[in-house]
């Protein structure tokens, strides 16, 4: 008997493609696991003590090796190869260095890792394409990293690789200092709201910055501004879906009640809240 319907793909394990990892720095150089090589390794020290580094830092395979972006600045990315030593098929390596290592203090470590999908490469899905686009997209985890440059264009168009249209964009240009801007499919007016990661700022409207066009399935669109389209400047696109059983982005209204309880559909493993 033939059962006609669509047929629904298992969720991915997440252990296989994301990971929470904690430890306690010993100021030896050494390896720390994550159970599959990530694309993007998110790290932070959970105390701030001795000689660590307060900040947010991440680091992906799409840039070059040790070069950190701080989450909570709007810094240009710089050279961190002497604190972190690059990102390996099993997690990543630390040197004897202190900032994601130091043995004092009763501090523990914290890494949140994704897998993308592997070496990037050339995406002709935009009018930025080619050389000028390089994507590593695993779709069936919903996750891409887009480096592209931009080219102060408006209505230009970035491949990102997801087949399906992004529910979160986190972009950042490289060079020189200028913000984290966020695009989430949630937003009240989506195609034209932004968010700032980095500061505390409320939910902005910009038409401009997306061209008031909202991503599809194959490209999200940049207006003719400097923070994400800057004419020549390479710059990040970290781009996530919601999958089904896996990962799920969205917005709740505050209740200032404890049982404000927001239904995800699974247990999760990271929860990243900016308000």
């Amino acid at each position: 008997q033939q059962i006609s319907g669509t047929l629904v793909a298992d969720p991915p394990v997440a252990a296989d493609v994301f990971s929470t990892i904690l430890w306690n720095g010993n100021e030896t150089a050494r390896s720390i696991a994550v159970g599959f090589g990530p694309g993007l390794v998110w790290l932070k020290n959970t105390n701030n003590f001795g000689n660590s580094t307060f900040s947010n830092s991440l680091f992906d395979t799409s840039r070059s090796s040790g070069y950190r972006l701080i989450s909570d600045s709007n810094a240009a990315q710089g050279n961190y190869s002497t604190n972190f030593s690059g990102i390996s098929s099993t997690g990543f390596n630390l040197p004897s260095s202190q900032v994601f290592n130091d043995s004092g203090g009763s501090g523990i470590y914290a890494s949140w890792n994704w897998k993308a999908g592997g070496t990037p490469v050339q995406n002709n899905d935009g009018t930025i394409n080619g050389a000028n686009c390089l994507v590593s997209a695993n779709v069936t985890t919903g996750f891409s990293m887009v480096k592209y440059i931009g080219n102060y264009t408006a209505g230009a168009t970035v491949g990102h690789g997801l087949e399906g249209a992004p529910d979160l964009i986190i972009f950042k240009p490289l060079t020189p200092a200028s913000g984290w801007k966020i695009y989430c499919s949630q937003f009240p007016s989506p195609n034209v709201q932004i968010l700032e990661l980095y500061d505390s700022g409320i939910l902005q409207t910009y038409p401009g910055y997306f061209n008031s066009t909202l991503p599809t399935a194959d490209v999200f669109s940049l207006g003719a501004y400097n923070d994400m389209n800057r004419n020549n400047t390479t710059a990040m696109a970290y781009c996530w879906r919601s999958i089904s059983g896996y990962s799920k982005i969205g917005t709740y209204n505050g209740t200032s009640a404890a049982s404000n309880f927001q239904e995800t559909g699974f247990q999760p493993s990271w929860i990243m809240v900016t308000c």
